[in-house]
């Protein structure tokens, strides 16, 4: 089985020169640390630093270089978080809490799923000191979220890509291609982590979706009612376990639609996000499908008892404007306490990030052609969902 292009071989791919800043890809580079702004995080001297950079670089074939611009010395995120396997930090996340999959999902289109989906994984991956391990999943078939964040993808579309509903749907397809290795010896476990995407930063992984996904929904309507429940409850019994094993934090962007693909998905996930824009129209929608979100729960095979945790996000607000404060104001009428208290505001850098391959938490001021006004805005909100999101998640105790 073909794998994924290790980070050695992901980094040397040429990117596009527009991404480039001093040779290096903007976005590896607008989250690398200075030398000293490196010794000071793991507590040690410079000179203690490059000491263990020359062991790591005598003991390991991948050498750690810095990216020297005007002369200060950088070091990628990749090479932070070898350097600090290399030198047995401890990864304890994973040992205070347990992992979980959350959806990201609302009926209505253009409600911000893609955003906030990309937003919550660069931020909680970014995190050195939680140094959480977080895995993307597209399963919109017209979505972009995994190609967005996949680093290189464009080099790899010559690959034969193998997506999630592949994986779903290993057991009722003939030509299927995960049946085929599968067929070949190789174990489930093995397929699944084959076939993930690198993206610039190490601890940060996707599995995109592809046009051909929502064959999903016909396959499913011809099965037997045996076999219906067998694809339902696969994800739940077969492939969450490995996930969870490998991974803190699974984000599932979901197709706007209530099809088979977001059955499955239901069946098997730990919690729920519902993002909404504050317009009339999807305060209606958004409203309306977490109201009558229990009853469709209630139909699965495990009736919902799965679901943990639900709560609808505000995002692209204005806070200036008064018809958007009053449709807040509803919203939170509407689901009380079902509500996260921080906001991700509107601000010409989201567009800024979404024109570059990008998300906003990748931008750096100094490079950026928003404002700062503009800029802080984004950032700020942004940062503070992030960290309300991830304490939500750390208090949400689930069995090991």
């Amino acid at each position: 089985m073909k794998e994924r292009p290790s980070l050695g071989e992901a980094l040397r791919i040429k990117v596009n020169d527009e991404n480039l800043f001093s040779g290096v890809d903007q976005r590896i580079l607008n989250h690398s640390m200075k030398k000293g702004e490196l010794s000071k995080f793991l507590d040690m001297t410079n000179k203690t630093l490059s000491t263990k950079i020359e062991q790591y670089n005598q003991s390991n074939e991948h050498q750690i270089e810095p990216i020297v611009i005007a002369k200060s010395h950088y070091y990628s995120r990749h090479d932070i978080a070898s350097l600090r396997e290399f030198m047995g930090v401890e990864q304890y996340y994973s040992d205070l809490y347990s992992s979980k999959l959350i959806a990201i999902t609302n009926h209505k289109g253009g409600t911000g799923k893609s955003s906030t989906t990309m937003t919550l994984a660069v931020g909680l991956a970014l995190d050195l000191i939680d140094s959480q391990r977080v895995l993307v999943i597209d399963m919109d078939p017209q979505g972009s979220v995994g190609s967005t964040l996949t680093f290189n993808s464009a080099e790899q579309k010559d690959e034969e890509i193998i997506t999630f509903i592949d994986i779903l749907l290993r057991n009722f397809e003939d030509d299927n291609p995960v049946k085929t290795f599968l067929d070949n010896g190789h174990t489930l476990e093995e397929i699944i982590l084959a076939v993930m995407f690198n993206t610039h930063l190490p601890n940060l992984k996707t599995l995109i979706a592809y046009p051909t996904d929502d064959r999903l929904v016909g396959v499913f309507f011809n099965l037997e009612d045996e076999q219906k429940l067998e694809l339902i409850c696969d994800f739940r019994d077969n492939i969450k376990p490995i996930l969870n094993k490998h991974f803190d934090t699974v984000l599932i962007d979901t197709p706007p639609a209530d099809n088979a693909i977001l059955w499955c998905l239901f069946e098997a996930v730990d919690a729920l996000l519902v993002p909404i824009t504050p317009k009339f129209i999807d305060l209606a929608s958004t409203t309306n499908f977490m109201g009558t979100l229990a009853t469709r729960l209630e139909q699965l095979p495990s009736h919902g008892t799965n679901i943990k945790w639900l709560k609808a996000a505000v995002v692209n607000h204005d806070p200036k404007s008064r018809e958007e404060k009053d449709i807040v104001g509803r919203l939170c009428r509407s689901v009380q306490d079902r509500l996260i208290s921080n906001y991700i505001n509107r601000s010409e850098a989201f567009l800024e990030a979404a024109s570059t391959g990008r998300t906003v938490l990748d931008l750096v001021q100094s490079r950026s052609k928003t404002s700062k006004t503009e800029f802080h805005k984004a950032i700020s909100s942004s940062e503070a969902f992030v960290n309300t999101f991830k304490i939500e998640m750390q208090t949400l105790n689930l069995e090991k």
